[in-house]
């Protein structure tokens, strides 16, 4: 596996799109080394007014974010663009 690629995954419970996010990121888990930071937007009033209306919500550690719709091609594409050069 190549380097570790951080993500940090705005949530909430109860969050079906949530869930459907957590299980791409699983599955690419198997793919790439992954360090998946879950943060509940709902325990930080100021994560919460910022993305309550746009979860879920990956941010990688360049500052990129992907929004939904978070599907496996999306996903894959910015894990990719996150990769460091060879």
């Amino acid at each position: 596996m190549s380097s570790r690629i951080v993500i940090i995954f705005y949530t909430k419970p109860e969050c079906s799109l949530c869930e459907d996010a957590a299980t791409l990121l699983e599955a690419a888990g198997h793919h790439w080394s992954l360090e998946v930071q879950m943060v509940d937007i709902l325990r930080d009033p100021t994560l919460y007014d910022l993305f309550w209306n746009r979860i879920p919500v990956l941010e990688f550690a360049d500052g990129a974010t992907l929004e939904p719709p978070i599907t496996r091609e999306r996903l894959t594409a910015f894990i990719r663009r996150s990769l460091p050069e060879p």
